[in-house]
């Protein structure tokens, strides 16, 4: 192989086809495809990572929501038993003589 002579084995080759000074289309446009399709998995991937991490937070948003919710709960439910409790010894109080 002196370079001057190219056969298609020197353009076919595993070598880069630039080092034997072949214009091999099929190859740029498959390395292309191959580069896109690359690109796409990585931008697919990322948008899913995007994804999940908005999920998260937004769960995490509604569990603080939800735990905020359930101390008002807790709050009203305990100030509730004790205006009952107070109620049942004005109550008894008042029965006895």
């Amino acid at each position: 192989m002196t370079g001057l002579n190219k056969t298609d084995a020197d353009c076919s080759s595993h070598w880069h086809p630039f080092l034997f000074g072949c214009n091999n289309a099929e190859q740029e446009e498959q390395e292309e495809q191959e580069e896109q399709e690359e690109q796409e998995e990585q931008e697919e991937q990322e948008e899913q990572e995007e994804q999940e991490e908005q999920e998260e937070q937004e769960e995490q948003e509604e569990q603080e929501e939800q735990e905020e919710q359930g101390v008002s709960l807790n709050h009203l439910s305990l100030s509730y038993i004790t205006a009952l409790f107070v109620l049942f010894i004005l109550v008894e109080a008042r029965e006895v003589p």
